[in-house]
């Protein structure tokens, strides 16, 4: 989860005091290249989120997640690299300590024959356990595990380092069509050895046929809906891995009353987050 970054004069110190409260929210969600890049055979990550926001829809609010992934195997293609990796993705809402979400996923990540240019394949299998409001969480007495899969391409030798995602839930029968855009900064010539400024940007199109994982009804409001989002943060780099903190924004163009808002103003959303990652 890389960062654009500016800085407009003033005091660096102060700066690095303002930003030290800030980090990272767009995410991908299961894409395996994300946990995989940078790392040498694999990684494991925690992170605490102020609310809890996935493609412009809001959950809860605090949340507490752990991450662990790692390369299985790797093995050469026509000269050219291809990854085998499994991931853990375990999240718990910390206001209720009742919903929660187990992710389990595989992916082939390839090191295409276009210089630069990253194809991440992969499928995922979900405990699903969240739920909305208090009306809902009978639903949810038993767990309800489902799978999903995804392709995506990322350029990583182009500015801003494009990416463009397709994923599939069975859960929600979600489709999901997500574009990202992100840049880093290094601050060294600033004096600040070791740390990184990082932003990006995304903008995406979720339709879901099942929202909370119930037969679609025309009093939820429309299937599809827009969102979009961007995230600011601090990174510091240590010997085997980065700590970070920062900001995000997410918002969504869906209407006020349809599942996704449920009603209240829950359009726009900006959250605090903080993340320790290791890679070994």
């Amino acid at each position: 989860m890389r960062r654009l970054w500016c800085v407009f004069g003033g005091s660096v110190w102060v700066v690095v005091a303002v930003l030290v409260m800030l980090w990272v929210g767009v995410s991908c969600g299961c894409c395996g290249y994300e946990w995989q890049e940078g790392r040498r055979k694999g990684g494991i990550s925690v992170g605490f989120v102020s609310k809890n926001v996935t493609r412009g829809w809001r959950g809860r609010g605090n949340a507490l997640s752990v991450r662990y992934g790692s390369v299985v195997r790797s093995m050469s293609v026509k000269e050219r690299r291809v990854d085998f990796c499994c991931e853990v993705d375990v999240g718990v809402d910390l206001e209720s300590m009742r919903d929660d979400e187990i992710l389990l996923g595989c992916n082939f990540i390839y090191y295409a024959t276009l210089e630069g240019m990253v194809v991440d394949v992969g499928g995922m299998i979900f405990r699903n356990a969240e739920s909305s409001s208090s009306l809902q969480k009978g639903l949810w007495g038993n767990r309800v595990w489902s799978y999903g899969f995804y392709v995506g391409t990322v350029m990583e030798n182009v500015i801003f380092r494009p990416s463009l995602y397709c994923i599939y839930r069975s859960y929600t029968d979600e489709i999901i069509l997500e574009g990202r855009g992100q840049y880093e900064m290094n601050l060294l010539p600033l004096g600040l050895r070791d740390f990184v400024l990082r932003f990006s940007g995304e903008l995406g199109y979720d339709r879901t046929g099942k929202p909370y994982g119930l037969p679609y009804a025309s009093s939820l409001g429309r299937r599809g809906y827009w969102y979009y989002g961007a995230a600011i943060c601090l990174i510091y780099k240590l010997s085997s891995g980065e700590a970070s903190v920062g900001v995000a924004y997410e918002g969504n163009a869906a209407e006020k009353y349809s599942w996704v808002n449920r009603g209240r103003s829950y359009r726009d959303n900006v959250w605090f987050n903080a993340f320790l990652n290791f890679s070994f």
